[in-house]
């Protein structure tokens, strides 16, 4: 078994913690080789040009099955159920299950150890050459979602923060529906979405992930969405959002995740 799910010791978050050291060590090793690689130059050219580059090497081979599970465990017992449109996103729809961070927090491991490594935000930065700060909203910071139902979707949407990195756990085909699609360069005023002036005056992208994949966007400036599953299938993601310098100078207003990511009362009567 791989070091990183063996490991036992004191729970993340505390003075002294060396699982999240090792995660890091594990990070430093496997990103010297990426930064000496010219695929480095090119994740840079696409993120700046459209907002969202494909990034599936960051994740250390040995890491992503634990990951995965991790994910997997986490959705099994702390799912929620979503059926909702959100009024500042035009009225789009959010059709999903989730697992909000503070149940991924408590319960998981290595998902909250990647989403604070410092290495990971490092070399993140170098990508959007600016720094990459933790959010200071805790929901925002990560969260895991399942579409399984014909119809599930994650709608047209902005994000609060500046930076993403999305996981792909489990994905369909295209043709099942599942994929990405973005509108970058775009602006969001929560009391006047205006999507169709968005899908007008930009490029609609489209982009089709594998289980495995990671993808790095700029969600507060791309307009971005699930496309809605065409039949029963499974997309299962990590989400994980930091801040930007200037998010920690303006007032952010999170009805978009405070609607999305309730609680189950038999949960919460469990903590």
């Amino acid at each position: 078994m791989h070091p990183i799910a063996e490991h036992t010791g004191p729970e993340p978050g505390t003075a002294v913690d060396p699982f999240q050291a090792q995660v890091d060590r594990e990070l430093a090793a496997h990103f010297e080789g990426l930064e000496r690689d010219a695929t480095f130059e090119r994740w840079r050219e696409r993120y700046l040009a459209e907002g969202l580059v494909r990034v599936r090497e960051i994740c250390p081979r040995g890491v992503w099955a634990h990951f995965a599970a991790e994910a997997q465990s986490l959705l099994d017992s702390y799912s929620v159920r979503q059926d909702i449109h959100v009024a500042t996103t035009g009225g789009s729809p959010r059709r999903l299950m989730s697992v909000r961070r503070s149940y991924i927090n408590r319960y998981g491991r290595l998902i909250p150890a990647l989403y604070r490594s410092s290495v990971l935000r490092r070399f993140l930065a170098n990508i959007t050459q600016e720094p990459i700060l933790i959010c200071p909203y805790e929901d925002e910071q990560f969260v895991i979602s399942l579409l399984s139902q014909p119809g599930d979707t994650h709608g047209w949407h902005w994000d609060d923060y500046r930076f993403g990195l999305v996981w792909i756990v489990e994905s369909p085909p295209p043709e099942l529906g599942g994929f990405v699609q973005c509108v970058a360069g775009t602006e969001w005023n929560k009391n006047d979405p205006q999507l169709c002036r968005a899908f007008i005056e930009k490029p609609i992208r489209s982009y089709a992930f594998d289980p495995g994949d990671l993808y790095f966007i700029r969600p507060d400036t791309t307009l971005h969405r699930v496309y809605p599953l065409q039949g029963s299938s499974r997309r299962v993601i990590v989400n994980m959002a930091w801040a930007g310098t200037a998010d920690l100078g303006r007032t952010i207003t999170h009805e978009t995740t405070e609607a999305i990511y309730t609680d189950r009362p038999e949960i919460m009567s469990a903590l």
